[in-house]
């Protein structure tokens, strides 16, 4: 089963604490810094299908895949393939 997580560390609900790094990484577009700012945002335990977030962010789907696409070759996302018991690909984890 394809479960969309995203793996983060546990934080307060009101606020996020974001590493310096990722708002002054010159590396980083516009695009990538906000959306990864948004992703680390949201609650420990949520579930991100990335086949509705666009929606969600008010952009294009090939717009959120060339912007996640950038953040995967920047080592921001690390994308794992979900395997079955019979070893069938059944989707993505996202950490």
């Amino acid at each position: 089963m394809n479960t969309g997580m995203i793996v983060k560390s546990r934080s307060a609900e009101k606020f996020t604490a974001i590493d310096n790094e990722i708002i002054r990484n010159v590396e980083l577009t516009l695009e990538e810094r906000g959306l990864l700012i948004y992703l680390l945002s949201m609650r420990h335990d949520w579930v991100v299908y990335k086949k509705n977030l666009h929606e969600r962010l008010g952009c294009s789907k090939g717009q959120l895949d060339r912007v996640f696409k950038g953040l995967q070759t920047k080592n921001y996302i690390l994308s794992v393939k979900v395997i079955n018991e019979l070893g069938r690909f059944t989707g993505w984890n996202h950490v």
